[in-house]
């Protein structure tokens, strides 16, 4: 073998790898930049529910209304829900890893109530506990981690991602003793809650431009509370503790364009 054709052979085994690695990246490259797209799934929620009394009651104590069972201890409002939303972000390929951050607006729809009445055995006394959740717009900020494993030809995408979310709650909690006019103030807000949110997916690329991700969250959204609640100040001197912890879980496929 002369040294032209060593030479020859070392050269076209340089630009065969070399093309390879050019066509690696030009592969990756696609997925970085600015996207934006749509996505829809299902949500299951859990609003867990607190109350407790305390003080004097018309008639009873409240050690001995907490006979009744139903509000001494948490409950919890549970509710199946779809959701869909918007979500836009900004990665930025480091190798095989990306890097960057995700904003997505979502209807999570979370609607559930309930009314308990209890007889109180001491007393005869009646008493009901009515309780109500809704949640509807959630915003998320997440920074998120990407990979792009060896094995694939740079199509599928994996990631992790976790940050803040602002989610509008509206939450109602009333605690009534039936045999006379008396109620307690419980607790009636609506207002935006701040929690957090982490979870991942992965995503598929259908071309340089489309993609197709299915994503799982989960989301402890806040609470709310109110302590020291007074009732009807005409009856008895008594204070109620109330406080609503919302979480979510969701599970979503999205379709995004990569600008």
């Amino acid at each position: 073998m002369t040294s032209l054709t060593r030479f020859v052979g070392f050269a076209v085994v340089v630009s065969t790898l070399l093309i390879g690695k050019t066509g690696i990246a030009a592969e990756l490259d696609y997925w970085d930049g600015y996207y934006a797209g749509l996505n829809l799934g299902a949500s299951a929620s859990t609003a867990k529910m607190k109350f407790d009394p305390s003080g004097s009651f018309l008639g009873p104590t409240a050690a001995d209304i907490a006979d009744g069972n139903f509000w001494r201890s948490s409950r919890k409002l549970k509710s199946s829900d779809l959701t869909g939303g918007v979500h836009a972000g900004y990665q930025q390929r480091y190798g095989r890893t990306l890097v960057g951050i995700e904003l997505d607006l979502s209807q999570l729809g979370q609607r559930d109530s309930s009314s308990v009445t209890a007889t109180v055995p001491t007393s005869g006394s009646q008493y009901r506990l009515e309780q109500q959740v809704e949640t509807d717009l959630s915003i998320s900020l997440r920074p998120r981690i990407a990979y792009v494993p060896e094995s694939g030809s740079g199509d599928l995408l994996l990631y992790v991602t976790g940050g803040l979310t602002y989610t509008r709650a509206k939450v109602f909690q009333k605690f009534t003793q039936l045999n006379v006019a008396y109620y307690s103030e419980g607790l009636s807000d609506s207002r935006w809650l701040v929690g957090w949110v982490v979870g991942g997916g992965i995503e598929y690329a259908l071309s340089k431009q489309w993609s197709l991700k299915t994503e799982y969250l989960y989301a402890n959204l806040g609470s709310i509370k109110k302590n020291n609640a007074s009732g009807n100040p005409g009856f008895a001197a008594y204070t109620t503790n109330n406080r609503v912890d919302l979480t979510n879980h969701t599970f979503r496929l999205g379709m995004t364009y990569r600008f």
